[in-house]
């Protein structure tokens, strides 16, 4: 599978969520980590982030905070980025 390039054996819950059926909505690399979101996923609405294959944070755009994990403050400036870009 494409979308787990890179990941072999070090984001089991990423490997769960795909096989689950669910359709990747959105896949952006920006300044050293992955952003990912899936259509069909569980509420809320989150974005995983992955840095060296390992979950960094999984935030809530919506509520604008994170829902497992730290958001340090490169990944702030990333979303933030993200967000003016339009992919967020």
């Amino acid at each position: 599978m494409k979308l787990l390039r890179g990941f072999q054996g070090r984001a089991p819950a990423l490997l769960a969520v795909t096989l689950r059926g669910n359709v990747s909505a959105g896949k952006v690399r920006k300044g050293g980590y992955i952003f990912l979101w899936w259509r069909g996923d569980h509420a809320p609405r989150h974005v995983h982030v992955y840095r060296h294959g390992r979950l960094a944070v999984k935030w809530d755009p919506d509520s604008d905070r994170p829902m497992a994990g730290a958001a340090s403050k490169k990944i702030l400036r990333l979303i933030r980025e993200l967000r003016q870009e339009g992919e967020l």
